[in-house]
């Protein structure tokens, strides 16, 4: 199943610190056209570190927006710290099998006891090594103490929250083709920290969040920007580890407003790291034609799709 459908519209919702990032995305056959896409300040009682604070606020700011909005469907993303992804290695077994193993076995991976989170898990890949076979699966599990509170100002809102999503793993869909061969890391900048997602052969292995607020790295105060290029050499280098004549192809940036070109630059000259063609690219891209007014927004991660868009 697809998340888009012909003539269907799906809005995503994603906030990032105190700003509540709205995309209208509509399926056009071959392409997606972006619609709407708003940025809208919340009041500091609505939310504390993205999460909600006040569910009936929150609520009747959703129905104040976009009240209006009763027929679409609504993707929630969410962020690095809000999320648990593991990268899961079985024994051989059948793709359809792999989900209903995972999540038997999900207390062996998670922090927290699996009936208090939200879990998914799906297929990823099989891989041989030597003489042995395996196959690789994804886990997802969100705290049911994030998610409940969306959920609940959803439903009073009286609109339909129909997915959640990761943004980083929305945002490596929406780059598509581009993302299908060596090993691309994609970084995405939030108000709390660094986001940062590996993927080897187009698929998802590692995904880390570097906790170091938004405003001390842009005035790289106490360090943060040296910080925050350790920080990343010493991601690459644990994934690098046990790989053999590989390194980082490309590396996808999206900050959070065209300002931040600059800091892409500055991390691009200073890490240590070869890579090989690296990207800014704004969270506007879309896989496939969009409107050329669109090239003035950001923030359209946010509802591209479930694992299974592409």
């Amino acid at each position: 199943m697809f998340l888009f459908r012909k003539k269907k519209i799906y809005c995503g919702i994603e906030i990032d610190g105190n700003i509540l990032r709205f995309s209208q995305v509509e399926n056009r056959k071959s392409s997606f056209l972006l619609k709407d896409y708003q940025e809208v300040i919340l009041p500091q009682p609505y939310t504390k570190d993205s999460n909600i604070e006040s569910v009936k606020s929150f609520s009747s700011l959703l129905e104040q927006q976009f009240g209006g909005l009763k027929n679409v469907d609504f993707v929630l993303g969410l962020h690095g710290t809000q999320v648990i992804l593991k990268n899961v290695r079985l024994p051989m077994l059948p793709a359809e099998e792999v989900p209903l193993v995972v999540r038997s076995e999900a207390d062996r991976y998670l922090p927290i006891p699996p009936e208090e989170a939200y879990l998914d898990s799906c297929f990823l890949r099989d891989i041989s090594i030597g003489n042995d076979s395996f196959v690789d699966a994804l886990l997802v599990a969100i705290p049911r103490r994030i998610v409940d509170p969306y959920i609940d100002s959803f439903n009073r809102a009286n609109l339909n929250l129909s997915k959640i999503d990761i943004s980083i793993l929305a945002l490596a869909r929406a780059l598509g083709e581009q993302l299908l061969s060596g090993i691309q890391m994609i970084m995405k900048i939030f108000f709390e920290g660094v986001n940062i997602l590996i993927l080897d052969e187009g698929f998802p292995v590692y995904q880390r969040f570097i906790l170091i607020p938004y405003d001390n790295l842009v005035k790289n105060e106490s360090g943060s920007l040296d910080l925050l290029l350790s920080e990343i050499e010493r991601t690459i280098n644990f994934y690098l580890s046990d790989k053999v004549n590989k390194e980082i192809s490309k590396l996808s940036f999206v900050g959070r407003s065209e300002n931040d070109k600059s800091l892409f630059n500055n991390i691009k000259e200073k890490i240590g790291i070869s890579f090989g063609e690296a990207k800014i690219i704004p969270n506007k891209l879309l896989k496939g034609k969009f409107d050329e007014n669109a090239l003035i927004y950001s923030g359209i991660s946010v509802g591209l799709g479930m694992r299974n868009e592409r």
